[in-house]
């Protein structure tokens, strides 16, 4: 969020009020204020998810927050940068570009929505790649690193192979995708 309009501020560099609310601004773009919006996603309408990149964190509400309300659930410990967000509601995939798991990409699965703060994830699908995807209209999950993965749903473990692998058109996951 804007604090001080830097216009301004650069015509009063050495006022004590301009210092303090230029560091202030610095605070909320490093994130130390709150989180620093790398994914949303609206889940089921209701509740929202928002993770922080530099916080190695991501946030649950379990209705949209008004007035400033904060997160109902923290997630923290294993994940490094968490980048990607998909949820139906009902459950929680966070794709992870640096996973504190491998020291690589990887996505991590709550197979329920997380109710408490730094609730264990369920499982970790370790891959060179994060994945990002989205629960499609008849319920199957459809997620895409370097390979199109699509489930009948929610996978029940790491190593449940989904129904349809599509690979080899240079597949682009991560990081400035178009």
């Amino acid at each position: 969020p804007d604090v001080i309009d830097e216009e301004v501020a650069a015509k009063s560099l050495n006022d004590p009020e301009t210092k303090r609310r230029l560091a202030e601004q610095e605070a909320a773009l490093e994130g130390k204020r709150g989180a620093l919006l790398a994914a949303v996603s609206a889940t089921d309408g209701k509740k929202l998810a928002v993770s922080s990149t530099r916080g190695g964190w991501v946030l649950l509400w379990n209705s949209f927050p008004e007035d400033g309300r904060p997160a109902d659930v923290i997630l923290r410990g294993k994940m490094g940068t968490p980048r990607t967000i998909t949820s139906n509601g009902a459950c929680l995939i966070v794709g992870d570009h640096n996973s504190r798991v491998s020291g690589k990409g990887g996505t991590f699965v709550w197979k329920t929505w997380p109710t408490k703060d730094d609730q264990p994830y369920d499982y970790h699908m370790d891959s060179n790649m994060w994945l990002r995807g989205c629960f499609l209209s008849d319920g199957r999950l459809a997620m895409l690193g370097d390979t199109l993965q699509i489930w009948k749903g929610l996978p029940e473990a790491a190593d449940t192979r989904p129904e349809l692998s599509v690979r080899g058109f240079r597949f682009r996951g991560g990081d400035h995708v178009g």
